[in-house]
């Protein structure tokens, strides 16, 4: 799959990123938008409407992953949570969307991350370079506790992302 066309990149409408008041990710969302379709993501076509979490903050759903998670942006700080529909309480993904979609693209490009057959040890070095490149972009997406990303790079370890897994 490291051969998926990225150019396939959604840009929202002023009129529908005005939901969004961080004005670093408004911006973002209409000048650079997200990838339609990505191994961990597939965009939201349509609006969604904001709702609040359990912490009170405003979020709205972007996109999904694997039809059954969603992942969210809170409105005011730019921030990407994980969970599932409507979640009240989703898991942190990234500081910015811009790192998300960093973290994305890079994930496509560099999948797969190793043959099925390869041993622990190749999938524990996958799991290292994965994990160092999301430090290098966005430190804390692989040091939240539940986090998405932290849980990406565990399921590389495991051995999930060989090819042909997807």
């Amino acid at each position: 799959m490291g051969g998926r066309d990225l150019l396939n990149t959604l840009r929202w409408s002023d009129d529908r990123a005005c939901a969004v008041s961080d004005a670093w990710t408004r911006a973002f969302l209409v000048d650079q938008g997200m990838p339609t379709l990505a191994i961990l993501f597939e965009a939201d076509p349509q609006p969604s409407e904001v709702f609040s979490t359990d912490a009170g903050d405003e979020i709205l759903r972007i996109g999904s992953f694997d039809g059954d998670f969603d992942f969210f942006l809170n409105v005011d700080t730019g921030e990407v949570l994980f969970g599932m529909d409507r979640d009240p309480d989703p898991v942190f993904a990234n500081t910015s969307l811009s790192a998300f979609v960093a973290c994305l693209r890079w994930v496509d490009a560099k999948f797969p991350f190793y043959s099925s057959p390869d041993d622990t040890s190749v999938k524990l070095a996958a799991g290292q370079r994965v994990r160092e490149f999301l430090r290098s972009v966005d430190p804390a997406c692989v040091e939240a506790p539940e986090g998405f990303w932290k849980s990406f790079v565990h399921d590389v370890e495991s051995g999930d992302y060989y090819e042909g897994s997807f």
